[in-house]
């Protein structure tokens, strides 16, 4: 659920819109209007915000994840190599006087 809040803030306005301009009829205001109201526009901003989460957020996330990683891994083992291989160049310079 968590996950789904920022896609539910995003798809929540285009969904309440969309839903009150495709009214023909003039409204009259009950509480079993305001009911049914709330619960089409709940269901619809879930199941569109599972939708963009399904197809833009997770991918967009993992991808992110996997170039981050890629760069901390390469950082990671040039430093070990580096340390492995040679001594730093302050070690040689004393060693040569």
């Amino acid at each position: 659920m968590g996950k789904l809040a920022y896609p539910i803030l995003l798809v929540n306005i285009s969904v309440m819109l969309t839903s009150q301009s495709s009214q023909r009829l003039p409204i009259y205001l009950s509480s079993r209007y305001v009911f049914e109201t709330f619960l089409y526009g709940s269901f619809m901003c879930y199941m569109m915000a599972i939708i963009l989460y399904l197809i833009v957020y997770e991918p967009f996330a993992k991808l992110t994840k996997n170039l981050l990683k890629g760069k901390v891994q390469s950082r990671r083992s040039r430093m070990e190599n580096r340390s492995k291989k040679q001594p730093p160049a302050a070690v040689k310079l004393l060693k040569k006087t």
